[in-house]
């Protein structure tokens, strides 16, 4: 047996009889760790301590067969090759060590590659979850929409969740209608029609109003320019109005040329209530004349109107029945702008001013003349009126 260096490691010395050279400290007989092999470097680190181990023992038993026959060397070739069976089972039993440890290594990634599927199905679920119940909202919102769009109640469902002012929403009968139905706190004192109340359609309003005016605490109702409004569905509204007692202190129904006398015959009960509370009417554009008012002049000593608006209407010659209205006791304002006035019905009405209570007179667009104009200079500081509009009189 070779002795060993004394600056050498006995570990590292082999029989050189066996072909063993003595292995550099660093550099292991038997297979190395394969590259790549996929495991941490932990993993690494003791499969390495297991090789380092079983081929050391491997030797070393070599070793200490030899020195058992007290030879110096190994020289029998059946201990050899003993020896070299020795080696290649601690080779064997060494590769196979790695083998198993290098197929536990794709068993552990492949149980965390199934999780990572797992949880990513399962997230792939929620989303779809998610994704589905936002599309069912949507078709259920779309659904509802054209429901609601149908039946004329969007608008004032708009307007009740604050998505659109409810002087937008009331754009057709309808929409009025869902809107005093709908609306469940707060009142609607203001209801404005512009071309879409027909006789047809007022009988709805009608309806709406018999049904929630009083809820509402409706106090002004303004239908102007409905050219399709006729006598029976302008009635049908004041019948309601009168029925349910609603507290309506405004009423217009300006530019509805359509109407004519009838305007004034239907709203004259309406006038002519014990308790009524309207203070304001307006029939610009009715087309009426001096007859037409006679009825509404009559009755003017019970009426509680303070502004009446009769622009646009024809009065040429209606002195007289214009005297008669303003006889109303509380009577403020009074607009006769473009009602074709002669001299003579301005100075009818200038006469008359100093023994009424009117505050304002609207006297625009009409040929008054000279005429008129003096007579108006002579009366007005006798009277109340502090407010006066004579423009379009083509005055000299």
């Amino acid at each position: 047996h070779t002795p060993h260096p004394p600056h050498s490691n006995p570990s590292f010395s082999v029989c050189k009889s066996h072909g063993c050279e003595d292995a550099p400290p660093h550099r292991l007989p038997g297979p190395s760790l394969p590259a790549g092999c996929g495991g941490s470097l932990k993993q690494q680190g003791t499969v390495a301590q297991v090789m380092v181990t079983a081929a050391w023992a491997a030797i070393e038993g070599q070793c200490d067969s030899a020195d058992s026959r007290g030879k110096g060397h190994c020289t029998d070739r059946n201990e050899s090759g003993a020896s070299g069976q020795d080696e290649g089972d601690a080779a064997a039993a060494l590769e196979q060590l790695m083998g198993e440890t290098a197929g536990a290594r794709p068993s552990a990634a492949e149980a965390g590659s199934s999780e990572e599927v797992r949880e990513v199905k399962s997230l792939g679920y929620a989303k779809i979850s998610v994704l589905l119940g936002f599309c069912g909202l949507m078709i259920l919102w779309i659904a509802l929409t054209i429901k609601w769009a149908c039946d004329g109640s969007l608008p004032a469902r708009l307007a009740i969740w604050g998505l659109l002012p409810e002087a937008y929403a009331a754009i057709t009968v309808r929409a009025v209608a869902a809107l005093l139905r709908l609306k469940t706190s707060g009142p609607t004192p203001v209801v404005v029609l512009r071309n879409c109340v027909t006789d047809k359609t007022a009988l709805e309003l009608a309806e709406a109003l018999r049904l929630y005016g009083k809820k509402a605490e409706l106090v002004s109702l303004e239908i102007p320019y409905n050219m399709q409004l006729g006598e029976q569905g302008l009635r049908a509204l004041v019948d309601v109005i009168l029925q349910e007692e609603l507290p309506i202190e405004e009423l217009d129904l300006s530019y509805n040329p359509q109407l004519g006398e009838a305007a004034i015959k239907c709203v004259q009960p309406l006038l002519e209530r014990k308790g009524s509370r309207l203070t304001t009417l307006r029939l610009a554009d009715c087309s009426l004349d001096g007859s037409s008012i006679k009825g509404l002049a009559a009755t003017a000593s019970r009426l509680r109107l303070q502004t009446l608006d009769l622009s646009g209407n024809g009065f040429a010659d209606a002195g007289e029945q214009l005297v008669d209205l303003l006889e109303a006791p509380v009577l403020e304002e009074l607009y006769l702008n473009c009602c074709n006035l002669q001299p003579g019905d301005v100075q009818a009405l200038a006469e008359q001013l100093p023994y009424t209570s009117l505050r304002a007179l609207q006297l625009a667009g009409n040929d008054i003349g000279g005429e008129g104009l003096q007579a108006l200079a002579e009366h007005l500081p006798k009277s109340q009126v502090d407010e006066i509009g004579l423009e379009g009189n083509k005055l000299k």
